[in-house]
């Protein structure tokens, strides 16, 4: 089943904010109060680690099915849609520090976040267009076999 864009993009926009949610809470237990921006990466970096590493056992035992993905993909979307709504009610919080790195900056590093911006505008953008053939399972019908 293939999703007309640009629903996809929003599919794994909320898996990665799901990824972050679970993340952020894992860092929160370990580190407690004082928890930082990498204390968070690194929790991403184990959530992801833990569920691929599952996956993985999962699927060489043999236990692994369509819908049990679609449903751990749909779980960890709802959470990012959790996460979402966070981010969108401290979205002051997470401006500033960009802001005030504009401001310290100077030359070329303002070039540099420049062009990050254009970079993820441009990926914005291409995720709103059609899917291509090197993103898809199959968009062309089987050829019919030469008698």
């Amino acid at each position: 089943m293939l999703l007309p864009p640009p629903l996809p993009a929003v599919v794994a926009l909320l898996i990665v904010l799901g990824v972050l949610f679970l993340g952020r809470r894992l860092a929160h237990k370990v580190r407690g109060d004082r928890v930082l921006p990498l204390d968070v990466a690194a929790g991403m970096v184990t959530i992801t680690t833990g569920m691929t590493a599952i996956l993985h056992l999962l699927a060489l035992a043999q236990l692994l099915s369509v819908p049990l993905l679609r449903s751990l993909a749909a779980s960890i979307g709802a959470l990012g849609g959790v996460e979402a709504i966070c981010i969108w009610r401290k979205r002051g919080d997470y401006s500033r520090p960009i802001v005030a790195i504009w401001h310290e900056s100077k030359g070329l590093c303002r070039i540099a976040l420049i062009c990050a911006g254009i970079i993820v505008m441009g990926l914005f953008l291409a995720s709103l267009g059609p899917v291509s053939d090197g993103d898809s399972l199959s968009q062309k019908p089987p050829a019919k076999p030469e008698a």
